[in-house]
């Protein structure tokens, strides 16, 4: 008995210490950025995202570097490329819902077994005349 008793205070004390925890509450800190963008190039209702990446760089040879990169990215340009490849393939999709214009036409002609064949045309005036 004694020994149940000595593993359940064990058992107890493991829960206890393990639902407990040291550790401080974690508390997100102030981005150190400010929440509007404010450059040389800054308009009063325009967003960063929005403005062409000259006019807010400034330095020459960040532009020049900058325009390199851009330049030579070619994962960029596949991904140019596959935005125009799904806007094509949406243009196709689209001209589903167009209605469309169709048209056929079919014939037969088929001769009936001991009828006579069909008279011919009379000749017209202008080739009596000349004969």
């Amino acid at each position: 008995m004694h020994r149940h008793a000595l593993t359940a205070s064990a058992l107890l004390i493991a829960l206890t210490l393990g639902g407990c925890s040291m550790a401080p509450t974690y508390e997100r800190p102030e981005a150190p950025v400010a929440a509007h963008w404010s450059g040389p190039a800054a308009k009063q209702d325009q967003a960063a995202s929005e403005l062409d990446w000259r006019t807010f760089i400034v330095d020459a040879d960040l532009r020049r570097l900058v325009g390199e990169a851009l330049a030579n990215n070619r994962s960029l340009r596949q991904t140019l490329l596959d935005i125009e490849q799904a806007r094509a393939q949406y243009r196709i999709q689209r001209a589903d819902r167009v209605p469309g214009l169709s048209a056929s036409a079919s014939g037969n002609r088929q001769r009936v077994p001991g009828a006579s064949p069909a008279p011919a045309p009379p000749p017209s005036p202008a080739a009596t005349r000349w004969a």
